[in-house]
Parts: C-alpha cells; sequence; structure tokens
C-alpha cells in the first residue's frame, strides 16, 4: 500500500468536512481583510503609508491565491478518493450477491 492512506469512509468524510470548513473560513477571511486593505487605503490612510500596506498586501496576493488554489485541489482528490471508496464498497456488495 504505499503511497496510499487508509481511513474508514466516516474518517474520510470527517477529513472533508473539516477541509471544507477550513476552506470556507480562508476564503471569508481572505476577502475580509483583501475588502479592509481595499477600503482603508482608498479612504482613511492617504499618501505614503497606504501605498506601502498596498504594495505589501499585493505582493502577498498571488501567495494567498496559490494557497486557496492548493486547498482546492485537496477538496478535489479527497472528493474522488471519496467517490473511489463508495464504488469500491457498491462493487464489492453487488459481487457478493
Amino acid at each position: 500500500m504505499s503511497g496510499r492512506i487508509s481511513v474508514s469512509d466516516e474518517e474520510l468524510q470527517n477529513i472533508i468536512n473539516s477541509l471544507d470548513e477550513a476552506a470556507a473560513t480562508y476564503t471569508t477571511n481572505l476577502n475580509k481583510i483583501t475588502g479592509v486593505i481595499d477600503q482603508t487605503t482608498s479612504g482613511s490612510i492617504k499618501g505614503v503609508v497606504a501605498d506601502d500596506l498596498k504594495a505589501k498586501f499585493e505582493a502577498k496576493r498571488d501567495t494567498f491565491l496559490k494557497l486557496k488554489s492548493t486547498i482546492e485541489e485537496a477538496q478535489s482528490y479527497l472528493q474522488k478518493e471519496k467517490a473511489g471508496f463508495n464504488k469500491t464498497v457498491e462493487d464489492t456488495i453487488a459481487n457478493m450477491g
């Protein structure tokens, strides 16, 4: 079983649920901080400080989006594993009868 992780259906579903929750939280927080930075630098803070804050945030945006993409890839992978697991169970039951 090299390269494979063995978990029960229930454990896999718990992992999927936890990842989905973490992904939703990450997306919400990323959207929130993006809004705060945009609102702050276009309103409350002006000049060099605002430009510097905005530039620092924008410099990290690609990293934030790559992390979001990695989370989405993990979600997709787990859903495929879950589907494969369910198919194996269905095939096993069908072959028993």
